[in-house]
């Protein structure tokens, strides 16, 4: 014969005085296995499954909801939006990168008075960037410049090939026409005038 008593019962132990002990179900603490259903049973939700929104007519046809039908058109409309901005991507991309060649005001050979940095100096030449390190120089060919105005200075980004790897020279350049690298901030450069 089956067990017909509920879930909450099933939890419920009697006590030697006939109360019954009843303790939460997150306890753990069970007095019997349950299956699945007891449980979910025992927690008491209601379940139902949300009403179809498609239905096909007696006629065999396809009939679509109101919120599906909606659905349908913000896909369609959104495809369309990136295939639009797909087409216009080329030139946006282009005029966002702001590439373009070493401005005339970066061009020359540029050298701190700051004795630690003595014999040290960079030249921007019109398709190159040579680097003086003691009396050594070496240059590389520019990749592409890039510009960005800040409210007090013209961030100019350098990229340069050396071998196979891309690097990059960043510096700001103030309205005083000193010049601040990236990694050393607190050195002025200045341009050389010839």
């Amino acid at each position: 014969m089956d067990d017909l008593t509920t879930g909450a019962e099933k939890v419920a132990q009697s006590q030697p005085d006939g109360t019954k002990d009843y303790r939460p179900l997150g306890s753990g603490e069970l007095a019997d296995s349950w299956e699945l259903g007891e449980f979910l049973e025992a927690l008491g939700p209601v379940m139902r499954l949300p009403p179809k929104e498609n239905e096909v007519s007696a006629a065999g046809s396809f009939v679509l909801g109101g919120t599906t039908r909606r659905r349908a058109t913000i896909l369609v409309m959104a495809a369309m939006a990136i295939v639009a901005g797909a087409a216009g991507a080329p030139p946006l991309m282009q005029a966002m990168r702001s590439s373009l060649p070493p401005p005339s005001g970066l061009h020359g050979k540029w050298t701190t008075p700051a004795e630690r940095y003595a014999g040290r100096s960079f030249e921007v030449l019109e398709t190159s960037l040579r680097l003086g390190v003691g009396g050594q120089e070496a240059t590389y060919p520019i990749a592409d410049v890039r510009r960005r105005d800040s409210s007090n200075a013209a961030i100019y980004t350098i990229r340069y090939r050396d071998g196979e790897s891309t690097l990059e020279f960043a510096l700001a350049i103030g309205p005083d026409s000193v010049a601040h690298i990236r990694n050393l901030p607190s050195v002025g450069w200045r341009k050389v005038q010839r």
